[in-house]
């Protein structure tokens, strides 16, 4: 059975208030601690509201992933993302 964790949060740029950590989480730290703990994938959710570039991670992320799981992302009819 896969194990999915429900929701993570991917920046490279801004502030994240507590209970988040308070560093950065690149995709390949979510990459090592996710095999570390034996979970299979993940439901990313861009932090908008510390890093506006967050969506475009997410999706890099999903897009550059060897078994592409899926993203969670604000819906904003003037944004176009790749197919």
């Amino acid at each position: 059975m896969a194990i999915i964790d429900a929701q993570i949060h991917l920046w490279r740029t801004g502030t994240a208030r507590p209970p988040h950590r308070a560093t950065p989480y690149l995709v390949e730290d979510a990459i090592r601690d996710m095999s570390e703990a034996g979970v299979d994938g993940a439901v990313i959710h861009p932090p908008a509201s510390w890093n506006p570039d967050s969506n475009k991670q997410a999706v890099e992320a999903v897009q550059a992933s060897e078994n592409p799981g899926c993203g969670l992302t604000p819906f904003a009819p003037a944004i176009s993302l790749p197919r």
